[in-house]
């Protein structure tokens, strides 16, 4: 039996990657289990705009956002059902509008 799976998420950027940043976090003196005991896989994902399949049919769609730094925003699907996650966005820009739409209308499965 396999313990479980934690997934996470990055941009594609330059060095440090979030792999590399989560290794020296997870790493003495800031924690204090040895990760080698823990039971829990890591995965870890580059995304940027656009689709990703994962295992059991989740699908994941993202796409920009309107921010001065730059924001993403994410649709989660499964046969069970959607979830759209699309925080920090700033209406107004009518081609980001557009795309916030289409990601929370989209059906992908």
């Amino acid at each position: 039996m396999t313990g479980p799976t934690a997934n996470f998420f990055s941009l594609l950027e330059p060095l440090p990657r979030l792999k590399q940043v989560m290794d020296e976090q997870m790493a003495s003196p800031y924690f204090p289990v040895n990760l080698s005991q823990m039971q829990a896989q890591q995965k870890f994902y580059d995304i940027d705009s656009g689709r990703l399949n994962l295992e059991n049919g989740v699908q994941i769609q993202t796409s920009w956002l309107n921010h001065p730094q730059g924001c993403m925003g994410f649709r989660m699907e499964t046969k069970d059902g959607v979830l759209v996650y699309a925080t920090d966005n700033e209406p107004g820009d009518a081609a980001f509008d557009k795309s916030v739409r289409k990601l929370a209308r989209e059906r992908m499965c």
